[in-house]
């Protein structure tokens, strides 16, 4: 190349410039990034530039003078010359892949010449940063110089600018807020100073309200004390007039029904009477044949046929040989007298029979089991006398208990007869006090 013209290559990178904006504008994504809303706290900035370069050091010296906490992550990338284009294209990738972490990227180069600047005029580059999902801040060159990212993405021109404005956005943030804040505070007071006065209000008329309420409770008060006396007195009178009629009541129904369980105990007196004397004479009746049941089967008579009753000497009636071992002394009941014998020889069994004290209803249910073994014949010639002397000590027991009873009857007869005597006449008025309670006595069967 012998000679450069200078004019020349400025029109065609302008005429270049153009022809790709009219793309990007026709396909309608030029203005994709730009409507992206910009973050109110930018605080999480992605920055792609030379590493080392004066644009880095700038932004990195703005961001830090602001005194905000900026979390800062820097990618290196070509800025001029050939490998521009693929430099930053594999910068904003890297982002594009991480764009949850970061709010906002930064794309910064210092000044220069024009052709240096115009490696940025790219079609690709112009895509990418159009259709990058977050914002994407351009401070490429001077105030004079534009690329195409200048016009997908928000110009901010140079790098320091790019910093400003992503301070001058948080600082108008927080301005913001401190505003929303002064108007929240200062609405607050005022609205708890009105609630104070509407309080105040309230307490006021609540207390009217209460000394008017107390004044009426007052006058109904009084009202009542005075009434009151009159109507307790009609109460009382009301009540007095009742009970008069419910004693009355009282009276006269307590007086007919003393006379009919007057009647009643009378009645019941007769029957009872009655019974025991039929029950008595019954058992006396009964007894008495079982007695002479009992001599028909005494086995005393039995001896006049020739039989003998067999006893040990100072003891019992023997009943079995076990009852008399070879040298007993024995006597032998005979018709006509007694022997004295001598036991020899012991054969058969021995058995040892005692009698204990009995009620009446077992004395005769023991009674009736003797008569009904010796009229069935169960025993033996040698136990018969043993249940004869046991049946006969019996009938003894059952005459005591029978005496013993009828007693017992003629004592409560006379003791009612005598309460009959000195009781009130049927009809007679009631008075105070309560019923005398009489004993009831058991007769023993």
């Amino acid at each position: 190349v012998q000679d450069l013209d200078i004019n020349y290559t400025l029109g065609e990178v302008a005429r270049r410039r153009e022809e790709i904006i009219r793309r990007l504008t026709k396909e309608g994504i030029i203005e994709l990034n730009r409507s992206l809303p910009f973050p109110l706290l930018p605080m999480r900035v992605g920055l792609i530039t030379s590493l080392g370069s004066d644009a880095e050091k700038d932004v990195l010296k703005t961001l830090r003078e602001s005194g905000f906490s900026f979390q800062v992550t820097v990618h290196g990338a070509r800025v001029q010359g050939p490998y521009t284009e693929a430099s930053v294209l594999n910068a904003l990738d890297w982002f594009r892949e991480r764009a949850q972490e970061f709010d906002v990227v930064l794309i910064c180069r210092g000044g220069g010449s024009r052709t240096d600047l115009a490696w940025f005029d790219s079609e690709a580059l112009g895509r990418a940063v159009a259709t990058f999902p977050i914002p994407v801040v351009i401070g490429i060159g001077h105030e004079q110089d534009f690329s195409v990212l200048d016009y997908v993405g928000w110009r901010a021109k140079t790098p320091t600018a790019a910093a400003q404005l992503l301070v001058q956005r948080v600082r108008e943030t927080l301005q913001g807020l401190e505003d929303t804040l002064d108007r929240i505070l200062t609405q607050t007071i005022r609205a708890v100073s009105e609630a104070k006065k509407a309080h105040r209000e309230r307490v006021r008329r609540l207390n009217l309200a209460v000394a008017q309420k107390l004044r009426e409770a007052h006058r109904d008060l009084g009202r009542l004390h005075r009434a009151l006396p009159r109507a307790a007195g009609m109460a009382l009178g009301r009540e007095r007039d009742y009970l008069e009629q419910v004693g009355e009541r009282l009276r006269r129904g307590c007086s007919r029904e003393f006379s009919e369980a007057h009647r009643r105990i009378q009645e019941l007196h007769t029957r009872v009477l009655s019974q025991a004397r039929a029950f008595l004479a019954r058992e006396a009746h009964r007894l008495s044949d079982r007695e002479k049941r009992l001599k028909a089967l005494d086995p005393r008579r039995v001896l006049e046929r020739g039989y003998a009753i067999i006893r040990r000497v100072g003891d019992g009636i023997v009943t079995d040989p076990a009852q008399a071992p070879p040298g007993t002394r024995l006597r032998a009941e005979l018709r006509g007298g007694v022997l004295r014998l001598l036991s020899q020889e012991v054969n058969g069994r021995m058995e040892d029979r005692s009698q204990a004290e009995l009620s009446y209803s077992q004395a005769v249910s023991r009674l009736e089991e003797i008569l009904e073994r010796i009229e069935k014949g169960e025993a033996d010639i040698d136990e018969l006398s043993s249940l004869v002397e046991e049946a006969a000590g019996l009938v003894s027991l059952c005459k005591k208990k029978l005496t013993q009873a009828e007693m017992q009857v003629k004592r409560i007869t006379e003791r009612l007869e005598r309460e009959e005597r000195e009781a009130p006449q049927e009809g007679s008025p009631i008075e105070g006090g309560t019923p005398t309670e009489n004993g009831n006595e058991e007769v023993p069967f």
